[in-house]
């Protein structure tokens, strides 16, 4: 009987994917508003749980409506529902982590008895982790190859930084709406921390003497997070998701001049890929009876580098409502741009929700999408922000769009192990009666695989022929000496 000894690796590792959608409703006015102009909204996530079998999660969404009254007048208004779900599985288990993202899919507006409601359909996708111990064969007493391995485990890292941005622009009477994309452009591990790097493109509606408008700043944001597991220089996997965001104007009437400050909070979640190597037992076998070593195979998908992308596109693009030569944007409340990257392309669209009118001052809200596809260098995940969005009309009922594309092509790799989780013995082997035996290898056979086949070790092999050149080319004649013992 041969002794086999197998020892553990620790590890916590992809399970499943779950998503959900909620409808979230919140009755934004009464009978002060005679028409809704624009709905934006924004989720974001307050609390999770992973209980057995069921994923629990809350939220809060933020809806920020411009509203039209029967004098033709605009007004902010803005508010907040709270909202809580639950997701089943059975495979789920209180030992288990997640990552949550929540995004806004829809709004809608409806009125009913005279008050108008707010509807938006919250999207969630929840990535499960689970603890796993990932067995190998570390040492035996049979005829063995040992190697170096190579094992990795997701290490979970999160924080929330303070960002703000104040600056200057013309007399505005009043700050109607505020949007904001988040892009995460770099985020790298190094010196125990996990650096993150991106930008909040804040888009905001307005309104001056002379009528509707709106402008965006890029916002840059920095923040380390510490995780044990990031002392090697390598990509990481970070979501970043607006927690708050504040806008507080000063206005100064004798300068003309409106001073705004943006504050925000950025929550991230995420982690590291941290890769260990430790010497394992890659193959075994024994001379006296058969061996046979179960394996187990697994892949993981791993970021293996970032590349950063700047694409100017442009292009005719849909609207929800009919537009003519006197139809103009006068202002463009938010933009959102997704993609993905395939078949050496990255494609996806621009939607937007702006406020129209017409050469009567009639305002009416409008929605426009804008395809766009351009070359990608190579495929992964794409994250994007819209920026510049311009919106008008070469021919009359047709509106074209352009604006600049900034993003980042998370590429991802395989990564392959195999261990050898447990052997079995099977019958021994018939003594071989002859003292001499000569082998006919196979070509491209090495040390290795030569030994296993004639069930000697390496060691002996090599001693009985040390004019063998690995790789063989198959012509080669290999013997085998065995000992007998003679009776006199």
């Amino acid at each position: 009987m041969h002794h086999f000894h197998f020892e553990t690796y620790p590890a916590t590792l992809p399970l499943l994917c779950l998503t959900a959608q909620t409808a979230v409703e919140c009755k934004i006015a009464g009978g002060e508003a005679t028409s809704c102009l624009s709905v934006h909204a924004a989720a974001v996530p307050t609390g999770k749980e992973i209980l057995s079998g069921e994923f629990r999660y809350g939220g809060k969404v933020l809806f920020s409506v411009i509203c039209e009254d029967a004098e033709g007048q605009l007004h902010r208004i803005e508010r907040g529902a709270e909202f809580s779900h639950a997701i089943e599985d059975p495979s789920l288990a209180p030992s288990h982590e997640g990552n949550l993202r929540l995004f806004v899919a829809k709004t809608s507006v409806r009125r009913e008895n005279g008050s108008v409601y707010a509807t938006a359909i919250v999207s969630a996708a929840v990535e499960i982790f689970a603890p796993s111990e990932l067995r190998y064969l570390a040492d035996t007493d049979a005829i063995c190859r040992k190697e170096e391995i190579a094992a990795s485990r997701f290490v979970f890292c999160s924080g929330t930084i303070e960002a703000e941005d104040e600056f200057e622009t013309d007399y505005l009477n009043d700050v109607l709406s505020h949007a904001e994309q988040i892009l995460v452009e770099r985020a790298e591990c190094g010196g125990g921390f996990v650096t993150v790097e991106g930008k909040i493109n804040l888009l905001i509606s307005a309104l001056r003497e002379e009528g509707l408008t709106s402008f965006e700043r890029l916002v840059p944001f920095r923040a380390e997070l510490p995780c044990a597991a990031a002392a090697q220089k390598v990509p990481a996997r970070v979501d970043a998701a607006l927690r708050s965001a504040k806008i507080s104007a000063n206005t100064d009437e004798e300068k003309g001049k409106t001073s705004l400050l943006a504050e925000f909070t950025v929550e991230f979640s995420g982690g590291v890929w941290e890769r260990s190597y430790f010497p394992a037992v890659t193959d075994a076998f024994s001379e006296s009876c058969e061996l046979t070593c179960l394996r187990e195979e697994r892949e993981l998908s791993v970021p293996v580098r970032q590349i950063a992308l700047t694409e100017r596109v442009s292009g005719t693009c849909a609207c929800t409502v009919a537009l003519d030569f006197s139809s103009s944007v006068q202002t463009i409340v938010s933009a959102e741009a997704k993609g993905r990257a395939e078949g050496g392309k990255i494609e996806g669209t621009i939607a937007a929700k702006a406020i129209v009118a017409d050469k009567d001052g009639f305002r009416k809200g409008a929605e426009f999408t804008l395809p766009f596809s351009f070359d990608a260098k190579e495929a992964g995940e794409v994250s994007l922000l819209a920026c510049g969005l311009k919106i008008s009309q070469r021919r009359e009922g047709e509106a074209e769009a352009e604006a600049t594309l900034k993003g980042v092509v998370t590429v991802s790799g395989k990564e392959r192990s195999e261990r050898i989780v447990d052997c079995c013995e099977g019958e021994a082997y018939a003594p071989n009666a002859a003292a001499i035996s000569v082998y006919l290898p196979c070509a491209g056979d090495g040390l290795w695989e030569t030994a296993k086949r004639l069930r000697q070790s390496p060691q002996e092999v090599e001693r009985c022929n040390p004019e063998l050149t690995y790789p063989l080319t198959g012509k080669e004649r290999i013997v085998i000496y065995r000992r007998k013992e003679v009776s006199f």
